[in-house]
Formats: C-alpha cells, structure tokens, sequence
C-alpha cells in the first residue's frame, strides 16, 4: 500500500538549498528573529498558482513587517523559474528544482527533493507543455528556531494555499497571547506527540 509521509509542526525544517532566481544559492532557513514562510506552487501553467504568489506579492510589506520572510519553491528549471517570476511580478526570492524523485536513494540524506518537504508529486499531463514533475501545492511557516509552526500541504491544485490574511491575524493573536502566556510560545497543533519527541 502506498504512503505519503507528512512534516510534522514541531519538528525542524530541512535544510535545503535551491538554485535561485537572479543568482546564488536559495538557503530554506529563517533569517535571525524572523519567520520564514516557504510557498511550494506548481509552475507556471497553474493560474491558482499565479493567484496565490501575486496575492503573496500584493501583502509582502505586511508579513515583512510582522516579522515574515518570504520565499517560493517549485521543481521549476531555473531558466523556467526566472520567466515564471518575471511575468507573475515576484519580487521575492524564488527557488528552483526540486527534484521529482518518488523515494531519496538509501545513504543520499537530506536533498532538495519534493518528498522531503512531503509534497504530493504529481506526472505532467498531456495539456502541460513540460517533462518535469511537480509538486502539489504546500506552504510552512518556520519559526526561528527552524522548527515547523504551520504547515499545509495539498494533493490537488486547489488545496495548501497561503490565506496570507489569516495567517497574519494568526501571527498578531498569537503575539497579543505571549504577552499574558509566555508559555503559549512553546505550544504546537498538529505536532509531534512528547512522547515521540515533539512538544506536547
């Protein structure tokens, strides 16, 4: 029986590094005292797609100023990539080629591929002008910390979109709490069990 293995919120992003739209390295890791919100989209033939980013660019100054990075990732070529960005008007850094492997080899370790980040990975389909495969749509709010906050990833195209608005009235309720729980900052849903080395 085939299985999807899922990141847990709790537990530390992968440390992973793209080929960068414009040049250099993309490092997925959250910047000192920042948040790091990590988009995963289809590729350019995806309109939800060009949705969600452009609505992502439209509210950066926002998830800036609340102390949220931004970067997107795809299994996009990079030269593919660099026009993708171009023509949906991102700013923000973009990250290229993930790999569409079903399973890492044994002894490879971490690697920029889709199933690390638990992505569904999809075939291309005849009306889809490319030879690559894809992830599904996902996003990841990493903390500082580099552990996992949120996360949300989809099997179909319409499923783990960003509400760019939720998720920053989450981030200004959740910062308002801290100030009469400390301890609230130490609180993970969804995450893994303290019996299996998450919080509880």
């Amino acid at each position: 029986m085939a299985t999807h293995r899922t990141l847990l919120p709790g537990t530390v992003f992968p440390a992973l590094s793209l080929a960068k739209v414009g040049g250099g390295s993309l490092d997925l890791k959250p910047a000192e005292g920042r948040h790091l919100l990590v988009v995963a989209y289809r590729g350019f033939f995806c309109p939800l797609c060009q949705g969600t980013l452009q609505d992502v660019q439209g509210k950066l100054d926002k998830l800036q100023d609340a102390g949220i990075d931004v970067v997107a990732i795809s299994a996009e070529p990079l030269d593919v990539a660099e026009k993708t960005a171009a023509d949906w008007g991102v700013t923000f850094p973009v990250g290229a080629g993930l790999k569409g492997k079903r399973r890492p080899a044994a002894g490879e370790g971490a690697q920029a591929d889709l199933r690390t980040l638990g992505l569904y990975v999809s075939d291309p389909r005849h009306y889809q002008p490319i030879d690559w495969r894809f992830g599904e749509p996902g996003w990841f709010l990493v903390s500082p910390d580099g552990k996992i906050q949120y996360v949300d990833v989809a099997s179909t195209p319409v499923g783990g979109r960003v509400n760019v608005d939720h998720l920053l009235f989450a981030t200004k309720w959740v910062q308002q709490r801290l100030v009469e729980h400390p301890e609230f900052a130490g609180y993970v849903w969804g995450g893994v069990p303290a019996a299996e080395g998450g919080e509880a």
